[in-house]
């Protein structure tokens, strides 16, 4: 193990505020009238979060023992990696 000590559904928990954040406050950013201050500081927040959440996605979101990214869309629920077999924790 690296001494990542997160289980599964905090790095679920993590992961999706990074992506559903960014999709938030772009979506509110062009809601409003583009020339506004705040909805170019809402679209490049939301921008900001989402790189984030792919850079998460690739660096943390992992198996602690094979060391490949969870798959998309992985279960809550899962007590097992999809990969090597061992114990999500």
């Amino acid at each position: 193990m690296d001494g990542d000590n997160m289980n599964l559904f905090k790095k679920q928990i993590i992961l999706y505020i990074f992506l559903y954040g960014g999709i938030l406050c772009i979506g509110m950013g062009v809601a409003g009238e583009l020339g506004m201050p705040l909805q170019v500081i809402l679209i490049i927040i939301g921008g900001i979060l989402l790189i984030a959440g792919g850079i998460y996605l690739f660096c943390k979101y992992r198996c602690p023992w094979c060391h490949r990214t969870y798959p998309w869309g992985l279960s809550i629920s899962t007590d097992y990696c999809p990969y090597c077999g061992e114990k999500i924790e």
